[in-house]
């Protein structure tokens, strides 16, 4: 087994894919667990503490998960965020309770107060001029509206429809203040959202377009807008106008994260929601994994793999990110926290675990699932292929030896490969196992004949020679190849 994972590590140590990370790299900490919050309603990163929502309130620890302290008594807080650090640290969510008429609420220097009573969740708080700001979706008779209110000051409605808005998000540089949302319609026969943006100055609406399709799946989505340069820049999930009106008749949609710069629409990664940004970089989450994607270099990399899936997380410009991963219950979830104060350095562990494409946080579970798996489908390549050569072997003069069944185990395997490799689909979950680096299959080949080389003397004196021998070829070769693939598929 040490000669097998050595070779299979020389095999593919060069090949490992880009998608598959150690526990944390490009300058990030080691993640630690903070806390256990009872529920999974949103974190924020201030300067020196977490503050998170709990059954009671909200509640903040320092970063170490230690000294929780209630910052304010409130119960059905949900979805909280907050911008800013110290003094000027400001927090918003949307508040459900069954007594009171739900609404926005948001906090800053000690003061929480009620925003907008509205029934949407959709709201954004961001900080215009040194001050923070609320954005948010009211109903007005018939009409969806943007209302912004400055902390201290009275609300502001900027834009009006008759259609539903959601997934709404905002940023602001200088004085010009960037607003995405889709707007559009959904019902039994038919849906259809677009992305709107809105830019203005000095909180003075200057132009408001419909950019391109967009994919609004529910309320808890949120789109994003960047910053480059000294423009704001929307990001949103993106589908084309005819995969919209396919997906308007049979509900399938194929949404991409994209963004939208200077009139052009850019795809960069999966659907995924949006974290926020720092520097140059936006960073996203899929499923365990925190990306980031470079608005200069269009570079896409993994920055932190985490043991779970995430549910909310927080990103703060001083390279901190914070998140919950939620429970088996439902409700309660774990805090972590990763920083780069601290880069991690990879194990020898890691490095196995990211050349394999296996979960850094449990490698030895996967070494045996993966185990498991790869001699499951070598015997059965075995057993498709050990006949094929028993009824062959007597066709030809030289069928009985050793050779032949090295030969036909070669061949089968080659043009296996081959085919796979032309034939199947880019986006096809089973693509790695078929598509194995040539270095991979060719290691696997050679150490199955090497196996039955050694044999020869034994293998060659019975009649089931070059049927043992094949067979022997293509469950070493078969096991190699699928073990060093099979952590590469995404399910």
């Amino acid at each position: 087994m040490r000669l097998l994972l050595a070779i299979l590590f020389c095999c593919t140590s060069a090949l490992a894919e880009s998608s598959i990370a150690y526990k944390a790299q490009h300058g990030w900490g080691l993640p630690r667990q903070l806390a256990t919050p009872s529920i999974t309603q949103g974190v924020v990163i201030d300067s020196s503490t977490v503050i998170i929502a709990e059954m009671a309130g909200l509640e903040t620890r320092d970063l170490n998960g230690q000294n929780p302290k209630l910052l304010l008594e409130q119960s059905g807080i949900r979805g909280l965020v907050g911008v800013g650090t110290g003094k000027n640290l400001a927090l918003a969510w949307y508040r459900r309770d069954v007594t009171n008429p739900n609404g926005v609420w948001w906090w800053h220097k000690g003061k929480a107060q009620l925003a907008f009573e509205t029934p949407y969740t959709d709201f954004a708080l961001l900080e215009y001029q040194n001050q923070p700001m609320l954005v948010a979706v009211q109903q007005q008779g018939a009409s969806t509206v943007v209302v912004v209110q400055r902390w201290g000051s009275t609300p502001k409605t900027i834009f009006q429809t008759n259609l539903n808005i959601g997934a709404l998000a905002a940023n602001a540089v200088g004085n010009q203040l960037g607003i995405v949302f889709a707007e559009g319609y959904r019902n039994p026969q038919d849906e259809k959202y677009d992305l709107r943006f809105l830019q203005l100055f000095n909180l003075e609406l200057k132009q408001s377009e419909l950019l391109a399709p967009a994919v609004y799946l529910g309320r808890d989505q949120r789109f994003g807008v960047a910053i480059k340069a000294d423009s704001l820049v929307p990001i949103w999930w993106y589908e084309t106008k005819k995969e919209q009106s396919l997906a308007a008749f049979t509900k399938q949609h194929n949404p991409r994260l994209a963004l939208y710069d200077q009139g052009q629409i850019i795809e960069f990664a999966v659907p995924a929601p949006y974290l926020g940004q720092i520097g140059n970089a936006l960073y996203y989450h899929f499923k365990n994994q925190i990306l980031s994607y470079n608005l200069e270099s269009k570079i896409t990399q993994v920055e932190i793999t985490t043991p779970e899936s995430l549910a909310f997380a927080s990103l703060s410009s001083q390279r901190l990110v914070a998140w919950q991963s939620l429970g088996s219950d439902g409700f309660s979830s774990q805090l972590w926290l990763a920083d780069s104060s601290l880069p991690f350095v990879p194990t020898l562990i890691d490095q196995v675990s990211r050349t394999l494409g296996w979960n850094p946080w449990f490698p030895v579970q996967n070494f045996f699932g993966q185990t498991a798996l790869s001699l499951m489908l070598a015997a059965l390549a075995v057993i498709i292929v050990a006949p094929v050569v028993w009824l062959l072997r007597g066709r030809f003069e030289f069928g009985q030896g050793i050779w032949f069944g090295i030969g036909f185990a070669w061949i089968v395997l080659l043009l296996l490969r081959i085919f796979g490799g032309s034939v199947v689909a880019p986006d096809w979950i089973f693509t790695p196992l078929l598509t194995a680096p040539w270095l991979v299959v060719f290691g696997g080949l050679i150490l199955g004949s090497l196996l039955v080389f050694l044999q020869r003397q034994r293998l060659n004196g019975i009649e089931l020679g070059a049927t043992i021998a094949a067979s022997l070829v293509v469950l070493v070769s078969t096991f190699v190849t699928v073990f060093s693939r099979v952590g590469f598929l995404q399910f």
